[in-house]
């Protein structure tokens, strides 16, 4: 895959510039969002993935989100991206196929070392990324990630 695919159609661009005790700092790219959005924890990176997905509206969940916020409004198409992004730790291309369950189930690739692993849960992709970058709970046999 070269860097100039537009990150749409369900795939998005995770650029991930620090990961320090587990917390995630980065940029995720998508051409619903135009330019880059930046989160600064682990749950505003799950946060914005979710307002993506509602605002594509694909894959469409399989149960409403109960929230306490306002349901955010759709908007227009932004430009597609055209340029390639990296992160300074990391670049991973996060396709999600389900929204089933209350979480999400798909596949990520981590671009660096061109491998690809499914996930049948957020729990499993944030225990996938921070296998990637070296994180205490890479020793998934274990009875807890520490």
């Amino acid at each position: 895959m070269n860097g100039r695919r537009r990150h749409g159609a369900g795939i998005t661009l995770v650029c991930i510039d620090a990961y320090n005790d587990g917390v995630l700092t980065g940029r995720i790219y998508n051409s619903r969002f135009g330019e880059a959005e930046s989160f600064r924890s682990t749950v505003g990176f799950l946060t914005r993935m979710e307002q993506l997905l509602a605002i594509e509206d694909s894959p469409q969940p399989f149960n409403a989100v109960r929230t306490f916020a306002p349901v955010i409004s759709l908007l227009p198409d932004p430009p597609a991206l055209t340029s390639p992004r990296v992160g300074k730790l990391a670049t991973m291309e996060l396709h999600i196929l389900f929204r089933q369950n209350a979480s999400w189930q798909g596949s990520i690739r981590w671009l660096e070392e061109k491998q690809e692993q499914h996930f049948r849960s957020v729990l499993e992709l944030i225990f996938l990324i921070d296998s990637a970058l070296g994180g205490a709970g890479t020793n998934l046999n274990s009875e807890y990630p520490a």
